[in-house]
């Protein structure tokens, strides 16, 4: 938004007005762990949401092992946005009845035309096709800051930059 306000794009008044408290989120693919939490209570919503529209009890499946697993290895470029979006899915997908979710019906559902990662990768940074300078960025950041168990002194060092600039960077400034 820093450069959009500097280019005239963006007016530098509500820059101001939302830069409040900046705040630094990793990305779902980043938070592994809270994927079955978030996707659990998701489709436990739109389920009740559902029901209540048709009338009935609600009962939430569970998700195998092996679907936990398809869903923690898919990259999430839209983050919790697309995972809202999935269990949205899966909800009208889902066959009636059903007590456990299997990875089977899960890799349907993922986008098929999307690359996707089993996970993290030592030898360097995904940077997906069509990715903005500062996006890119942001995602060597985070990857530095990953590695060095967001030690930001580290980060830094393996970023090749000062503290004061990732600080800086991290801040929105």
């Amino acid at each position: 938004m820093e450069e959009s306000a500097a280019a005239g794009q963006f007016r530098e008044d509500l820059l101001f007005r939302l830069n409040v408290l900046p705040l630094f989120i990793p990305r779902l693919r980043d938070r592994s762990a809270d994927i079955e939490m978030l996707a659990s209570a998701f489709l436990k919503k739109q389920l009740e949401q559902d029901i209540k529209n048709e009338g009935g009890p609600v009962i939430t499946p569970v998700f195998s092992d092996e679907a936990l697993a398809a869903l923690k290895a898919y990259h999430w470029p839209g983050n919790v946005r697309e995972l809202r979006n999935m269990m949205t899915r899966l909800s009208v997908r889902l066959p009636t009845g059903v007590r456990e979710i299997s990875a089977e019906l899960i890799r349907r559902l993922l986008p098929k035309s999307s690359s996707q990662r089993a996970g993290p990768v030592d030898e360097g940074v995904f940077i997906p096709k069509g990715t903005t300078l500062a996006d890119a960025e942001w995602l060597l950041i985070d990857a530095a800051l990953k590695q060095a168990n967001f030690n930001r002194s580290k980060a830094a060092e393996l970023l090749g930059i000062g503290e004061r600039t990732l600080r800086r960077k991290l801040n929105g400034n």
